[in-house]
């Protein structure tokens, strides 16, 4: 699995090879009344040689030297792993490779947390990816939601370095807290909505203004969550942000940003 999950999931057909993966876990108790801290401790297997292979339709499958499938969809199975399972994940790498290659020499440590971390999110984004073929907007808004506000993670190999991104609409967000002022706006006063283009369903959304002032102002509202700094941005951003760059609009982002969850570096982003 060593190479690029962004190049796993656009590409419409290629073939790869990678190796298998040895990996134990180590437990430390680092502290009286802390969880104890997990680290997975991983070699590549090179007498334990993969091909993998992926076709639009057919998805990511193990191969064999003459091209012969030995196990269909294994991005199906990455989904399938218990959520937060290590044992589960250690399962995953053994049989069908890290995500990076690894030196075969000795081993290369990593933290169990933040490995999970980073293979939720290769999750997420998949998800993402069939929430918008269906155009499911809860799911979309869920997992795009997830990849842009997770803390970021980062972890070194000899390889280069496996980290999530931040991405610009995240830094936007952060700091956007300009609620346009609609007390004067012909819509809201007359239907107390006020309409915002949707450029994901298409036509426009309605907010309601006394919802809108509510969250404006830090008032209670009912939806849990409404008086986090971050949902009062996104709402200012949702009514008011209109002149944003291309560079961190929504579509900007479900295209060019969300689909990489993690960043693959050996001294550069790749």
């Amino acid at each position: 699995m060593a190479e690029k999950i962004s190049e796993i999931i656009l590409n419409t057909m290629f073939e790869y090879s990678g190796y298998g993966c040895k990996c134990v876990k180590d437990t430390e108790n680092v502290a009286p009344d802390m969880p104890p801290k997990t680290t997975l401790k991983m070699y590549e297997d090179i007498t334990r040689p993969l091909a993998f292979s992926y076709a639009k339709g057919e998805g990511l499958n193990l191969t064999g030297n003459a091209g012969g499938v030995i196990k269909k969809n294994i991005l199906g199975k990455l989904l399938a792993l218990p959520k937060n399972d290590t044992n589960a994940l250690i399962g995953f790498f053994e049989k069908f490779g890290f995500l990076l290659p690894l030196s075969a020499d000795e081993y290369e440590s990593a933290d169990a947390e933040a490995l999970l971390d980073i293979v939720n999110r290769i999750k997420a984004t998949i998800y993402l990816m069939n929430a918008i073929g269906k155009r499911n907007y809860r799911s979309v808004l869920v997992n795009i939601a997830y990849l842009l506000y997770s803390p970021q993670v980062t972890i070194s190999f000899s390889s280069g370095e496996l980290s999530t991104c931040k991405h610009r609409f995240t830094a936007l967000l952060e700091s956007y807290n300009l609620f346009p002022d609609l007390s004067q706006d012909a819509e809201a006063y007359n239907t107390g909505k006020y309409s915002v283009p949707d450029t994901f369903i298409g036509g426009k959304n309605h907010i309601d203004i006394d919802f809108y002032n509510a969250v404006r102002s830090g008032a209670d509202t009912d939806i849990k969550g409404s008086k986090d700094p971050r949902f009062k941005n996104l709402t200012a951003m949702y009514v008011g942000c209109r002149d944003a760059d291309h560079a961190t609009s929504v579509k900007d982002i479900i295209i060019r940003e969300s689909l990489q969850p993690c960043c693959f570096t050996n001294g550069n982003r790749s």
